[in-house]
């Protein structure tokens, strides 16, 4: 199965006049509030920021109908980030695990949660794309935060270390 497009879901901040605002000041990072879909040849692969395992963790939907329908949606097959996957397979997927500690400030009360952070998708040309649940809180943040409703995504490695999206 191969790649065949690539789209964003993100929030309509303005239904009036909708504008991307998946870019941020990097320009090999993108930031998108909600989704990322890969169309592939037969399949529909759909990464999100998921509850699951505890809040604003990485999610994957496979052939299931997005949540994220109503929101708008860019493709983005042929950017800079994407166009060097259009066509290619999926070999390997890689989900990095982090430990979050919670206390409740009135019981004291500690609970630790083990969630997947962050993925990393190999590709049939050796390309790989590095995903975090994770999000500038501001427009020139050096460097990303974790447990965010935003997942950032790159294919450079060594920025994707250097801004904290991936150890």
């Amino acid at each position: 199965m191969q790649i065949v497009s690539v789209d964003y879901y993100e929030i309509a901040y303005d239904k009036i006049n909708p504008t991307p605002n998946y870019k941020t000041h990097y320009s090999e990072i993108d930031s998108i509030d909600f989704s990322i879909v890969l169309h592939m040849t037969n399949d529909k692969v759909e990464i999100f920021w998921d509850g699951e395992f505890y809040q604003f963790g990485i999610g994957l939907r496979i052939n299931e109908k997005s949540v994220f329908d109503g929101y708008q949606s860019w493709n983005v097959s042929d950017s800079n980030l994407w166009s060097n996957i259009t066509g290619q397979k999926i070999v390997d997927l890689e989900i990095a695990w982090e430990l979050v500690k919670t206390e409740e400030q009135k019981t004291g009360k500690k609970e630790e949660y083990i969630y997947p952070q962050d993925l990393t998708l190999i590709f049939s040309n050796g390309q790989k794309v590095f995903i975090s649940a994770a999000g500038f809180l501001n427009q020139n943040d050096p460097e990303v935060y974790g447990l965010l409703d935003n997942l950032t995504v790159t294919t450079n490695e060594d920025l994707a270390r250097k801004v904290k999206m991936i150890s």
